[in-house]
């Protein structure tokens, strides 16, 4: 059980009768608001680093790239995913996805990375990924990055190697995503879009990366009501 702390506030009379005609737990209510008002002003700080990205966030995302590439398991694209399924994409610093139509990338869209030594360089080769960013970062026209998982074809054991099914999110094999190879990448790198993993397959990502990150002690206490 979490510790409690009792603490006095001291509201107007009206404000509190316009509670209690909505909740009859004050408590409850109060603790409702506060992590509403919490969650809103991590979200204004995330707004402003989105806004104003660090001035060496794209060229430390270049740094170890290629060192990172080879260091996967073999196989790259690999029949890993149904070409046919997926939408070329392109990401304009400023105006954000762009296509046919204006693309929105969910979390836990499986895209194609890019490989090539140098962005804007001749393709070398793709990687099916699982974009594991905030929404607000992946939709950002400023911020250039967007943290990626890479999937593969070969099994792996325990909590950090989830599987994913094939299906409509463009997979066309059971695969694995490597949670512990999570990367920032230019979003220019992605090159092609396919569906959203399902919601199961998502909250197993997202509990191999609360392990890997360590940010399990932190979400429980948040989680508490």
């Amino acid at each position: 059980m979490p510790t409690i702390e009792r603490v006095t506030v001291t509201l107007p009379a009206d404000l509190v009768r316009e509670i209690d005609r909505h909740e009859k737990n004050r408590s409850r209510f109060l603790q409702e608001a506060a992590r509403r008002e919490l969650e809103r002003r991590r979200r204004i700080l995330l707004d402003h680093s989105l806004r104003n990205p660090h001035p060496e966030t794209a060229e430390l995302a270049e740094a170890g790239f290629e060192d990172w590439v080879s260091s996967l398991p073999d196989g790259g694209c690999g029949g890993l995913v149904d070409i046919q399924a997926g939408r070329d994409v392109r990401w304009v610093p400023g105006e954000g996805w762009t296509e046919v139509e204006r693309v929105r990338l969910d979390r836990g869209t499986i895209v194609l990375l890019g490989l090539d030594p140098t962005v804007g360089h001749e393709q070398r080769g793709v990687r099916p990924c699982v974009v594991v960013s905030d929404p607000a970062v992946i939709s950002d026209q400023r911020f250039p990055l967007v943290a990626v998982v890479p999937v593969t074809g070969t099994p792996g054991e325990g909590s950090l190697y989830p599987m994913l099914q094939p299906g409509p999110s463009g997979l066309a094999r059971p695969s694995y995503a490597l949670v512990d190879q999570l990367r920032s990448v230019d979003k220019r790198r992605i090159r092609r879009v396919f569906g959203v993993v399902t919601d199961s397959e998502l909250d197993a990502l997202d509990e191999g990366l609360v392990l890997f990150l360590g940010l399990g002690r932190k979400l429980r206490s948040a989680d508490v009501e």
